[in-house]
């Protein structure tokens, strides 16, 4: 078991749960290749907050976060802390193990229970149509599913490998800019002999925007 409290950037949480993402750097740059971006409005990209998680052999597999609503990447989050209410994450991941493979499902919940819009600015999109007036809504959350699995695997040397990994989620589309989001990645590590640190991947994604973010902004119907 594990105790953490302070401030939390979302990307090294899902980097410490799934190492192989390379945190946008040594991987997919795109954030929406990354990871399911129907979290937008509940986690924000950094935040002040406590939670506890259980591992099984040094990895990640359940926990739950409560946290402060606001994106504090540029501040230090104490002026406004749980100005707007507070958020909570959970999460459970089951490790399976396919002809000597190993993967993981992850299912993924969190909860908001401030007031927002779709038009509310978020750590992760960048939402147009600022300076238009929209109702509030009170309360958001994004249910999600994370499958990763090995494909191959070299016996002689663990780094170098081929593995598939795909997120899917659904979002609040009243507070968030998203209903629904999907993506799915190929990525290999080591392929090229003598070049053990490089990495390639194809993949593709599909980012739902909500119905009630469209009728806001007409353009983004064109």
């Amino acid at each position: 078991w594990a105790v953490t409290f302070g401030k939390i950037n979302a990307l090294d949480l899902f980097y410490g749960m799934y190492p192989q993402t390379g945190r946008g750097v040594t991987g997919f740059m795109n954030t929406s290749m990354v990871l399911p971006l129907s979290v937008a409005r509940t986690i924000p990209l950094s935040f002040l907050g406590a939670g506890v998680i259980r591992l099984q052999e040094g990895k990640f597999q359940s926990g739950v976060l409560v946290y402060d609503s606001h994106n504090s990447a540029t501040t230090s989050g104490f002026d406004d802390l749980f100005s707007n209410g507070a958020n909570v994450l959970g999460f459970w991941r089951n490790f399976t193990e396919i002809g000597g493979r190993t993967g993981s499902h992850t299912f993924l919940g969190s909860y908001a229970s401030g007031d927002f819009t779709s038009l509310d600015r978020t750590g992760w999109a960048v939402v147009p149509g600022q300076g238009v007036v929209a109702p509030q809504q009170s309360q958001s959350w994004s249910l999600n599913y994370i499958l990763e699995q090995q494909l191959w695997v070299d016996p002689c040397h663990q780094e170098r490998n081929i593995g598939l990994m795909s997120c899917w989620g659904l979002a609040d589309e009243k507070t968030s800019p998203y209903l629904w989001t999907a993506n799915v990645a190929v990525q290999g590590n080591g392929l090229v002999p003598g070049r053990e640190g490089d990495s390639l991947g194809v993949g593709y994604f599909y980012n739902g925007v909500s119905g009630n973010l469209k009728n806001l902004v007409p353009l983004l119907n064109v």
